[in-house]
This record gives C-alpha cells, sequence and structure tokens, in this order.
C-alpha cells in the first residue's frame, strides 16, 4: 500500500482530482509542506511570514502541531501548481482547514490573485477564509497585535489586490483618480487585500 501511495505522488499531474489524499511529512513553513514523494504543497489563498518576522515560529508551530505525519485532502483552485512547480491547494486534515486555522489565529493574512476570482467554484472558500481574517483583525490576534506606524491614508489601484502606503514606488506612477483610497488599513484587510511586499503597510 505504502509503495502504491508513493508511486501515485510521484506521479502527479496537473488534472489532479480534488479531494485526493496526501501526507504531510514536512512542514517548510508556515504555508509550504511536504508530501509524501516529494512533492511540495504551497497553501492557497493565504500568506504567512517569512523566517525572522513575528508570528513565522507560530505559523510553522501550528501547522507541524495539526498537519505532520497525518493525511490530508487538497481541495485546488483553478491552477493546480504555481510558478515553482508546487502544488496550490486548501488542506483539510480531518475536518480542519488549515489555511483557515492559520487566519483564524493571526498567523497569516489573505493573499489572492486575479485567478483565483474567475473560479467560481472557489469563491465561498474565500468569502470563509476573509471572514476568519475578519475576526482576527477584529481580535487583533496575532500579526493584527503588532503595533505599525500608522498612515493617514492607504491606497490600492482600482483592479489591485494589494493596499499601500502612499510613498510606496509601487504605485508612484498611478494617476491620483485611479487609485482607491482607505482611511485603516483594517479597511482594506476587511476587503480581502493584502498588504504589499515592498512598503508593509
Amino acid at each position: 500500500m505504502l509503495t502504491l501511495l508513493v508511486r501515485f505522488v510521484a506521479d502527479i499531474g496537473y488534472d489532479l482530482a480534488p479531494n485526493s489524499r496526501f501526507q504531510v511529512t514536512k512542514v517548510i513553513d508556515g504555508d509550504t509542506v511536504e508530501l509524501t514523494g516529494g512533492e511540495r504543497l504551497r497553501l492557497l489563498f493565504i500568506d504567512t511570514p517569512e523566517r525572522g518576522e513575528p508570528y513565522y515560529d507560530s505559523a510553522s508551530a501550528l501547522v507541524t502541531a495539526l498537519a505532520l505525519g497525518k493525511f490530508g485532502d487538497l481541495r485546488f483552485g483553478k491552477r493546480k501548481r504555481d510558478g515553482y512547480g508546487r502544488l496550490l491547494a486548501t488542506l483539510f486534515i480531518d475536518t480542519i482547514n488549515i489555511n483557515r486555522e492559520l487566519l483564524h489565529r493571526g498567523f497569516a493574512n489573505l493573499y489572492l490573485f486575479p485567478d483565483n476570482l474567475k473560479d467560481s467554484s472557489v469563491n465561498r472558500q474565500v468569502l470563509e477564509l476573509l471572514e476568519a481574517q475578519r475576526e482576527a483583525l477584529t481580535a487583533k490576534r496575532g500579526l493584527w497585535s503588532i503595533e505599525r506606524s500608522e498612515e493617514k491614508r492607504y491606497v490600492t489601484t482600482r483592479r489591485s489586490l494589494r493596499f499601500h502606503r502612499p510613498s510606496c514606488r509601487m504605485i508612484r506612477n498611478h494617476a491620483e483618480a485611479g487609485l482607491r483610497v482607505f482611511d485603516h488599513r483594517e479597511q482594506a484587510l476587511s476587503e480581502g487585500l493584502s498588504p504589499c511586499r515592498v512598503c508593509r503597510p
């Protein structure tokens, strides 16, 4: 049985059916794990802190406690792999949605791409994850308990899923008329926008 499982995972293709079961053999960090056969899985729709950042260890420890050595179900979105060849999916261990649990604890933020939102089958998943993030924001859990220098406003372009500090170089060439403005960062986060990785609002 073990031999068959290793062969199946090693031969995984882009047309893999949802809800196939895999064993988590290694936790790389809070949003990446390794599966039997060496496949790497990047947890879909979320982003956890990088090594050395606050709550990096907490995110990794939570995934280790909930998933390491256990068999899980994978639920895919529109794309099944990222540009690095990693699987992209929501990970369920028994009835626990690991992606959602990280957001609920405040150990991750929602991180979406336009192609995520083109697939109507994932809309319920995204709404559930957004609600978990809103709960963590309201309770000031994890990442949302960290004090940050406040701006008088935060901005995003009309079709972007990221928001920025007004001085961010990523929006420097955008006309003011093409920007959306938020009075508080929590407003942008509550809508499902992610903090820019350059200006870190």
